[in-house]
């Protein structure tokens, strides 16, 4: 879900580049949905379907145009990424049923703590199902929105659409969206408050005195989903891209990395900055053809869907 401390990082060093955005100064524009992120969130929060239903209405009623984008079928080099996640969530699934036997067999009292670690073990083991994902995209087809299929994952095809001009932003939660470049990005979406926090890559590189190149090298170096053995972290990479600039040398941090420092595998890095790279992924090129409207909403449909989930409809 991308790099360790880069938001700290950000929040610290770029005030002018993130700040609060309230949904109407978005009106009449369209943005792209990393949309798994908000399913998992929803879903463990037992609100699937209501919270999707909430978040496009609220963005309709701002006259934000979404296109919700799916995932599509993991990279390759993703399996050791998937494998411990696999590994993580039985672990907390056995550690919660664990902690619901001992309750059960009052070895331990219920209270408020154990409650609360209830809770957080289930949402670490929460598995999105093909019905589930099948049922969200019945509901975002009835509320007159698009949505698309990704050919891999959806973040590098929101990045592209918002780099290429065809959404002004895309709102997500994970941090990969800077390591592609992507020109803005919506994080913390409140249903509530009707607010956003957006972040502007170009302010921020500005702000952070660094050219793209050697922002997507930190970033890298400093651990991604592709190289989760990596125990390199962003404070000491920027130490030495502290040296790096001082140096004055005509040649990029990568580079100079690699020819005064064992820190870094190179090649391995180099490999993992084509996995970022935008330009060369043939698969987007079609998708790049989609269109984003709103529609009309299928009322009838739409009750079908929510009257499941006991919402009541007032005539």
């Amino acid at each position: 879900m991308g790099i360790k401390y880069l938001n700290r990082f950000l929040q610290d060093n770029c005030k002018n580049s993130i700040k609060k955005v309230n949904l109407y100064e978005l009106s009449g524009k369209k943005i792209v949905i990393d949309t798994s992120i908000y399913m998992y969130r929803y879903l463990g929060e037992n609100v699937l379907l209501e919270n999707i239903y909430l978040m496009i209405s609220v963005l309709r009623s701002y006259n934000i145009i979404p296109l919700f984008v799916f995932d599509g079928k993991p990279p390759k080099e993703k399996e050791n990424l998937l494998r411990e996640r696999k590994k993580n969530k039985k672990e907390a699934e056995e550690k919660y049923i664990l902690l619901e036997n001992e309750i059960l067999t009052e070895e331990i009292q219920k209270t408020d703590k154990i409650e609360e670690e209830l809770n957080q073990l289930r949402k670490q083991f929460i598995r999105l199902h093909h019905k589930d994902i099948e049922n969200v995209k019945l509901l975002i087809q009835s509320l007159g929105v698009s949505f698309i299929d990704a050919p891999g994952e959806a973040d590098k095809l929101c990045a592209k659409m918002v780099n290429k001009n065809l959404a002004y932003a895309c709102l997500s939660e994970d941090m990969d969206m800077f390591v592609y470049g992507c020109k803005r990005v919506l994080r913390y979406l409140s249903l509530l408050n009707k607010n956003v926090i957006m972040y502007d890559m170009k302010d921020i590189l500005i702000e952070i005195d660094m050219n793209f190149n050697d922002f997507k090298s930190i970033c890298i170096i400093s651990g991604t989903d592709y190289n989760i053995n990596n125990e390199n972290d962003l404070t000491k990479t920027l130490k030495y891209f502290k040296k790096f600039k001082k140096s004055k040398v005509k040649t990029t941090f990568l580079n100079w990395l690699d020819q005064n420092t064992n820190y870094i595998d190179y090649m391995e890095i180099i490999n993992i900055i084509d996995l970022f790279d935008l330009d060369n992924d043939n698969e987007l090129k079609n998708c790049l053809k989609t269109k984003i409207k709103n529609s009309e909403i299928n009322i009838s449909n739409l009750k079908n869907i929510l009257s499941k989930e006991d919402f009541i409809f007032v005539n």
